[in-house]
């Protein structure tokens, strides 16, 4: 079933290699989603708080994972979008973040944004304005486990 008919006004996007089709085969590079469901709840309440993260893909498609996750008055974590990528670069966070802004209609300075230091994320926030308030958890868990909290 198409995305875009089960999930109207979602946002996907599929991006195949111009080298493979130009052969005659298909060869995937990279998907983006984020479901109107998801972007609606994003409106109405959220709080202004996005973590990013990514991971490894394992098994027959190799590849990596990155998601934007939300956070609701209760605490508990809410998915915004997601993208499988080949690898995680600061040329594949940027297409991601690009891609999440339009989503979610984010403006500059209104949300903050929570990550780890993935590969390639930190030069791919400098590359984006809209992330002003951006922070690592890594420095805040290397204080918590030398008891400084």
């Amino acid at each position: 079933m198409r995305l875009d008919l089960s999930n109207p006004n979602s946002d996907v996007v599929i991006n195949l290699s111009k080298d493979g089709l130009e052969q005659g085969k298909i060869k995937f590079l990279r998907m983006y989603i984020c479901f109107n469901s998801l972007k609606l709840g994003w409106e109405e309440g959220l709080r202004p708080f996005i973590g990013l993260d990514g991971t490894f893909l394992k098994g027959h498609c190799k590849g990596q994972l990155l998601v934007a996750i939300g956070q609701d008055c209760d605490n508990c974590f809410y998915p915004l979008a997601w993208a499988t990528v080949d690898k995680k670069t600061s040329w594949s966070w940027t297409w991601f973040l690009q891609l999440l802004e339009k989503s979610l209609t984010l403006k500059n300075g209104e949300s903050v944004f929570m990550s780890d230091m993935q590969k390639g994320l930190v030069d791919a926030v400098k590359n984006i304005r809209l992330l002003a308030h951006h922070r690592h958890v890594e420095a805040w868990l290397k204080r918590f486990r030398l008891g400084e909290m």
